[in-house]
């Protein structure tokens, strides 16, 4: 085995969310859904529960992927995450508590689905426990092999599900479409046409204008996560033996990851 300095953390543009289908009422609120978000120690599930070099970015469009034409910055430290996005069980708790009562409810039971790897049925069960400290909630979990999730997802047959997004290119767009209101990979059913004008205008009026197009789509995310579209939860990483005397590599975190083109031994 090669020793511990060779062992490197390399980030995938991912990102793996709780989608909740809003199609149902209970879900329509903001509330619920924002005090789901809040019960979440990303910390602890990036670190402790999925490993592998997984990341808590506070975001949708994964680090890494692409960095602004005005000043180079990581999209993601141009956005802002919602106080949602933070750990905060106590507000949790209340927002939970309000919203239930918004929708006449006392308390609520769903099941949480996920793909059935071993790395996923540990989140579900983190999920399960930290969802669960909300008064008045009950999750059950449904496991299943990963194409049959797809299709259900796709189908819109379930109250609560996993998912998970893999960009196509280096572009934070390739993120971002998926939550306009008729593309077909938005399985939570969110819609807002305010997001819908923004991802229009990045992809056409100011697609040529650099800088206009990114300004379009830091607001996009900023709206989509302070409207909790989806629950972001980690960005997924993986580790790899790499010999320092290895120079050159060039690693992209979106398409093909390697590019061994200019790689020489020192």
């Amino acid at each position: 085995m090669g020793n511990k300095k060779d062992m490197i953390s390399r980030k995938q543009s991912s990102n793996y969310y709780i989608a909740v289908n809003q199609k149902n009422k209970v879900f329509k609120n903001l509330k619920i859904r924002q005090a789901m978000s809040m019960i979440i120690n990303r910390k602890v599930l990036a670190n402790k529960v999925m490993g592998g070099g997984a990341i808590d970015n506070k975001s949708f469009v994964s680090d890494g992927l692409a960095v602004s034409p005005k000043n180079g910055t990581d999209f993601t430290k141009d956005t802002t995450a919602p106080a949602s996005m933070s750990y905060n069980p106590t507000k949790a708790k209340q927002l939970f508590k309000e919203g239930l009562q918004e929708v006449g409810r006392t308390s609520l039971h769903f099941t949480l689905l996920n793909s059935d790897g071993s790395d996923q049925k540990q989140l579900s069960e983190y999920l399960q426990s930290a969802l669960q400290k909300l008064p008045g909630l009950k999750v059950t979990l449904n496991n299943i092999p990963g194409r049959a999730i797809l299709s259900r997802q796709a189908e819109g047959q379930f109250t609560v599900t996993v998912a998970n997004w893999f960009a196509d290119f280096s572009d934070p767009i390739t993120f971002l479409n998926i939550l306009t209101s008729n593309n077909p990979s938005n399985i939570s059913g969110w819609k807002n046409s305010q997001y819908d004008s923004l991802i229009k205008s990045s992809n056409a009026d100011d697609g040529s204008n650099a800088n206009a197009r990114w300004d379009d789509m830091v607001k996009a995310q900023n709206l989509a996560l302070k409207d909790q579209a989806i629950i972001p939860l980690y960005q997924s990483g993986e580790k790899w033996m790499v010999n320092s005397k290895v120079k050159g590599i060039v690693y992209n975190t979106a398409g093909a990851n390697y590019n061994f083109k200019e790689a020489y031994v020192k």
